[in-house]
């Protein structure tokens, strides 16, 4: 008897176990937990025992990798698998109701025929595939709020298109949907609104995930719609729905069964590494897209925890990598890390220094060559790279590091490569144009002025309104949710990471908002760069006075910085766009900025299967 284990190169937490007769067991492991995703034997190989030599190789495995429980989940109908368990040593920990409703039965209601055509002014509905960082970490405060016990683990098991939250018009969450896939079965595990709102946010939230569903097959792909831990206000929905056809529907319940790991138990088990006879370039979706409870687990979750466990910074990593005769190239040339900014800090400009501790940048050394970028438009389907520092030492480290970046941003999709640079000599300018890049001269986008120039405007004069406070006071509840605000109405600023970055990472005395009974509707952060600089970031604000504050908080922050640094302290104003350089040649008119180069290349996208 042969058994063999494959990790799929796609999502390290997931693992397979096959037996030679075709006998498998597919486990996810989260944590200290291995969750058994399903568990098949072919028919004339039953009662042999296959059943309890896979749960018995799972349990090592998980062992191996320091697992200490292991369970699963299934409904209570199925009688034989609640006995196999048991018999296992499995322990039945909960019972979750459910109501299985047929998406066929719902397809022809006229109830949600109206409820798709309906428009809902007032919401929007953002599925989880769209969310930024900072709304991940809202959306689970929320559910706390709601007494729903969630972390992003448990987030990971959601299909992350079908579920959403939807918003009103203060961007505040109202109603959360979260739906997992399970074979030809669609879970609405959560349909909840907050209690007394409008029925109307709960049609909102359904009328998304039945559109979105649609999309990925309909009734076709899921012939069941399953309501687990189903709430108040979701039956009556569902009688809406089906008008009340009692044969459409079917309650039941799912079964969670536990079970400890006994490392010492399966010491004589015996698993191979999974041989060189499948498919390699399989990816793992595909492999359990059959398997109840699956775990969709989204990009943005796998990065967040990425970020997480980096947040100390990856050691030293040297590049080793052979060209095409097999010889090393840019075997000295490495990452800059934040466990080498010290010993590389006579390289880098202060402000690069700063900013390399930030997700999206990047940077690469070779001898006295440098060159620093960061990924923008990171989240979307392809992504641009802005050069933000490049020196070279001589020629031949620098094609050494092109050749390096134009690897690196092959990984992140990128399609554009850009830059805006001040101060390069002729060799550089002329290695970036054998590199590829189409050179420009023209006025630099940053403009410099001092604190008390700024002071001397009429505008900025006044004292600034009473609702206008210092971001310091914010809780981080509040904190994240202006952010997320900005986030949803597409306002980064100059900050592409903005939903990585803490509040403390801007000057909290100077940076200021506008908060009235607790709601935050508008902010200015500023930030003081390595080189000693104010920084205007963003500035956003919404609702009916929004023009007031803006100006408003304009006045807050340079009184404070005034106070705080005096009328020499420098501000760095960066006109990145049509409207802000209007703006500040209305302003400051005899103010020009300083001689820089512009540049840009498209980079080749690679198919990532291949």
């Amino acid at each position: 008897m042969s058994v063999h284990i494959y990790d799929t190169a796609e999502n390290e937490s997931l693992f397979r176990i096959e037996e030679e007769s075709g006998a498998a067991i597919t486990v996810s492991v989260e944590g200290r937990t291995g969750r058994i995703l399903s568990l098949f034997v072919p028919e004339e190989n039953r009662r042999k025992g296959l059943g309890r030599l896979l749960i018995s190789c799972a349990e090592k495995a998980l062992a191996e990798r320091n697992g200490k429980m292991i369970d699963t989940f299934f409904s209570d109908q199925n009688e034989d698998l609640t006995g196999f368990f048991r018999a296992c040593g499995f322990t039945q920990e909960e019972e979750v109701p459910i109501l299985s409703v047929s998406t066929e039965t719902i397809s022809r209601s006229p109830s949600v025929k109206r409820i798709i055509e309906q428009e809902h002014e007032g919401m929007e509905f953002q599925a989880l595939s769209e969310l930024f960082m900072v709304q991940w970490d809202e959306l689970l405060e929320v559910l706390n709020d709601w007494n729903i016990k969630l972390n992003p683990r448990d987030i990971n098991r959601f299909d992350d298109e079908i579920s959403g939250v939807v918003y009103d018009s203060e961007f505040q969450p109202q109603t959360v949907v979260l739906c997992s896939c399970g074979e030809r079965t669609l879970n609405v595990e959560l349909l909840l609104s907050r209690e007394g709102l409008d029925p109307e946010f709960m049609l909102c939230a359904l009328q998304n995930m039945l559109v979105n569903m649609e999309l990925k097959g309909g009734s076709a792909a899921f012939p069941t719609l399953t309501l687990i831990a189903a709430n108040k206000g979701v039956t009556p929905l569902i009688e809406k729905l089906t008008m009340g056809d009692r044969v459409a529907q079917k309650k039941g319940s799912v079964l969670r069964f536990l079970k400890a790991v006994e490392p010492e138990a399966y010491a004589d088990l015996s698993i191979l590494e999974g041989t060189e006879d499948r498919d390699p370039e399989r990816l793992w979706w595909e492999e359990i897209k059959d398997i109840p409870y699956q775990l969709n687990i989204s990009y943005k979750m796998k990065r967040y925890r990425k970020l997480k466990e980096e947040e100390s910074g990856p050691g030293i990593d040297f590049e080793k990598r052979e060209d095409e005769s097999g010889g090393l190239v840019s075997e000295e040339n490495r990452r800059i890390t934040n466990d080498n900014l010290e010993l590389l800090s006579k390289l880098l400009p202060s402000d690069v220094k700063k900013n390399l501790k930030r997700p999206y940048y990047h940077g690469l050394v070779s001898g006295g060559t440098l060159l620093v970028w960061e990924i923008r438009s990171a989240e979307e389907e392809t992504s641009e790279s802005e050069l933000i520092c490049f020196r070279e030492a001589d020629a031949s480290s620098g094609k050494e590091i092109f050749r390096d970046y134009t690897a690196e941003v092959a990984k992140s999709r990128v399609k554009r490569s850009f830059f805006e640079l001040t101060g390069l000599n002729e060799p550089e300018k002329e290695l970036l144009s054998t590199e590829g890049f189409t050179l420009t001269e023209r006025e630099s986008r940053d403009m410099v002025l001092s604190l008390g120039e700024m002071g001397k405007l009429p505008v900025l004069k006044k004292k600034p309104a009473a609702h206008v406070k210092p971001i310091k006071i914010l809780s981080d509840k509040q904190y994240k949710r202006v952010i997320a605000s900005c986030l949803f109405h597409g306002r980064k600023g100059l900050l592409q990471d903005i939903g990585y970055l803490p509040k403390e990472w801007f000057d909290m005395e100077v940076s200021s908002c506008c908060i009235t009974d607790q709601r935050v509707d508008g902010v200015l952060l500023i930030h003081e760069t390595g080189d000693g600089m104010l920084m205007i970031d963003l500035l956003f604000s919404i609702g009916s006075e929004y023009q007031r504050d803006l100006v408003m908080m304009m006045r807050y922050s340079l009184r404070a910085a005034l106070e705080k640094y005096g009328g020499e302290k420098q501000v760095l104003i960066r006109r990145h766009t049509s409207a802000v350089s209007d703006l500040t040649k209305k302003l400051f008119p005899r103010y020009k900025g300083t001689a820089a180069v512009y540049g840009e290349r498209e980079e080749e996208l690679n198919d990532p299967s291949q």
